[in-house]
């Protein structure tokens, strides 16, 4: 069904690891038992943001966790695993840590620290002790970053969106925050998401002067099937999300608006696009990498592929009517 999809297979191939809503609004993780046809316990659910995945045993015999996607992303490890995680987490606090790996004893663990305005690095922690293995992004300093603000602003049906704001790096005293150029910068996808974590495009934009919003419009994954579908069904209301968050910024004081910009690759693109299409007051120039340009073109194209109706189906439904 197109709600549930596999995440993993496990018990030597006598279970799924099935992501589902089952009567929730958001996804949860749940096992799925293929000898008897049935489905077995919760794995993991969180009421208000979809779950991600599940992070499995160095030997992939075990469910050791699970992650979702809030501010940023998280990684939870169940109460048996997570001992040298949470230490970890204490170790680098300030920092996104995420879990990325473990011995067989659980008493080593791979981790990646970073953070929205630190590209990060690599680090095996054990035993109170960090060594560093390697740099992510090597050459780009945390302090010639822009700090990045999660905020949401209300649409102008009242639906709340949220978003992340990216400053430039000279902004750093609030007052200062006002009459900016300004980069609108959607995502693609379109039913991927934004989170607070080092973006290298809005870091781009940021460190020449502009101030960047991402927005997560309805239709981005991680919210709940409401927020999710509320896009799936009418990619009018998606462009009227991103269009909102540019007016937000205006009306707020923090863009001027003879300096405003969207950009974007493939949905995001599109979405650049049908900005200077359908409000060229808004934006004094677009942006568009790779874009999403002909929508009956690009449907054709998926149905020529493995399960390629339903793909179509699942990312242009609103646009399949009259095809």
């Amino acid at each position: 069904p197109e709600d549930m999809s596999v995440i993993a297979v496990i018990d030597e191939g006598r279970s799924l690891v099935m992501s589902a809503y089952r009567g929730k609004d958001t996804r949860g993780l749940h096992r799925y038992d293929l000898v008897k046809k049935t489905w077995g316990e919760v794995i993991y659910q969180n009421d208000e943001y979809d779950a991600g995945g599940v992070i499995l045993s160095a030997d992939g015999n075990k469910i050791i966790g699970a992650s979702y996607t809030g501010e940023a992303r998280e990684r939870v490890l169940f109460d048996e695993y997570d001992n040298t995680f949470e230490q970890a987490l204490d170790y680098f606090e300030g920092f996104q840590t995420t879990f990325i790996s473990g011995s067989a004893d659980s008493k080593t663990v791979l981790v990646k620290v970073s953070g929205p305005s630190e590209p990060g690095a690599f680090y095996l922690y054990e035993d109170g002790n960090a060594r560093w293995i390697m740099d992510v992004m090597q050459g780009l300093a945390a302090d010639d970053m822009g700090v990045v603000i999660p905020l949401s602003y209300q649409a102008r049906d009242g639906e709340k969106i949220p978003a992340y704001m990216t400053l430039p790096p000279s902004i750093t005293d609030p007052a200062d925050l006002k009459n900016l150029p300004t980069i609108i910068l959607p995502h693609g996808g379109p039913f991927a998401r934004d989170a607070k974590r080092f973006d290298y495009f809005a870091q781009f934009f940021a460190t020449r002067g502009y101030l960047v919003l991402q927005m997560n419009f309805r239709g981005s994954l991680g919210y709940g099937k409401r927020f999710s579908d509320a896009g799936r069904e009418n990619w009018t209301v998606m462009q009227d999300d991103v269009e909102d968050g540019m007016r937000w910024l205006v009306e707020k004081g923090y863009t001027d608006p003879a300096k405003s910009c969207i950009a974007g690759w493939s949905y995001g693109g599109y979405s650049a696009l049908m900005g200077a299409i359908k409000t060229p007051d808004l934006y004094r120039c677009s942006i568009a990498i790779a874009a999403l340009s002909d929508i009956p073109a690009a449907i054709d194209d998926l149905r020529r592929l493995l399960n390629g109706e339903a793909i179509a189906q699942k990312t242009f439904r609103p646009l399949l009517d009259d095809r």
